[in-house]
C-alpha cells in the first residue's frame, strides 16, 4: 500500500489540489494527515471537502487548538490572533458547518496505527507535545530521545521543514508543509510511504501562488504580512 503523508495544509486549497492529483497518479490509496488542516489561509471548506474523498487517518495540530480558542474567546482575543496569523479563522467560523468544526477540534492529538506490519505514531509537534518544534538541526539528544521510542515510524509536522532521521528503534519523518513551505514558496512538500518495501519517498509538488495571494489581499491581510511574504521565500 502507498500512504500519502501530509501535514500543515493550512487551508491552502491551491496547494492541496495538485498534491492530491499527484497522489492519485502515484497510486496512493490512503492519507495520513498530521494536523493543521486549517489556519493562515482561506480554503478550509474546500480542503475538508477534498480530504473527505479519501481514506484518511487524521490528527489535530496546534491550529485546530487555536481555532477552538478562537471560537470560545472574546473579540479581543480574536483580534490579537488576526494580527498574528491573519483572518483565516474567521473564514473557518463562517464557512465550516458546526459538524465539521466539531470534528476538527475533537480530533486526537496523537494516534498509533499499524499497516502491513509497520507501526506508525502520528503526532503534530512531537511525541511530547503538539507545539514542540523538532527541526532538522535539533540537538542530537532531542532527536535520539524520540528515536528510542518503541515504534517503527514517528510522523511529525509543525515545523514546515522536511526531515528524516533514523535511530535504533524508530525513524522520524517530517514531510514538510503542503500549504506553507518554509523552504520555498509555491512548493507543496509531502511524502509517500510504501508499506510493502518500507521505503519513504519525499515529494515536492509545485503550485501557482497567484490566486492565493489575491485571496490574502481580498481578506484584508496586508502584502507585508508573513502569510503573504512566505509565499515568495527563496523564489
Amino acid at each position: 500500500m502507498l500512504i500519502g503523508i501530509l501535514s500543515d495544509i493550512h487551508a491552502n486549497q491551491y496547494a492541496l489540489m495538485p498534491v492530491l492529483e499527484n497522489a492519485r497518479q502515484k497510486g496512493v490509496s490512503r492519507l495520513f494527515i498530521l494536523g493543521d488542516m486549517i489556519g493562515y489561509y482561506f480554503g478550509a471548506k474546500k480542503v475538508m471537502s477534498l480530504l473527505s474523498e479519501w481514506n484518511t487517518v487524521m490528527i489535530r495540530g496546534n491550529h485546530e487548538d487555536l481555532f477552538e480558542s478562537f471560537l470560545l474567546n472574546d473579540e479581543t482575543y480574536r483580534h490579537n490572533l488576526r494580527e498574528r496569523l491573519g483572518s483565516g479563522f474567521d473564514r473557518c467560523a463562517n464557512d465550516l458547518d458546526s459538524e465539521t468544526q466539531k470534528k476538527l477540534i475533537s480530533l486526537p492529538v496523537q494516534m498509533e496505527t499499524e499497516v502491513d506490519g509497520t507501526r506508525f505514531l502520528l503526532c503534530h509537534g512531537s511525541p511530547n507535545s503538539t507545539t514542540e518544534y523538532v527541526y532538522p538541526d535539533a540537538p542530537t539528544e532531542q532527536l535520539d530521545t524520540f528515536c528510542k521510542i518503541d515504534i517503527d515510524i514517528i510522523l511529525m509536522g509543525h515545523t514546515h521543514h522536511p526531515m528524516i532521521r533514523s535511530g535504533n528503534s524508530s525513524v522520524l519523518i517530517n514531510p514538510g508543509s503542503v500549504g506553507q513551505s518554509r523552504v520555498t514558496g509555491g512548493l507543496a512538500q509531502w511524502g509517500v510511504f510504501n508499506t510493502k518495501n518500507k521505503v519513504y519517498s519525499p515529494v515536492n509538488t509545485l503550485y501557482d501562488t497567484r490566486l492565493l495571494k489575491e485571496e490574502i489581499l481580498a481578506n484584508g491581510v496586508a502584502e507585508s504580512h508573513f502569510i503573504f511574504q512566505v509565499l515568495n521565500r527563496n523564489r
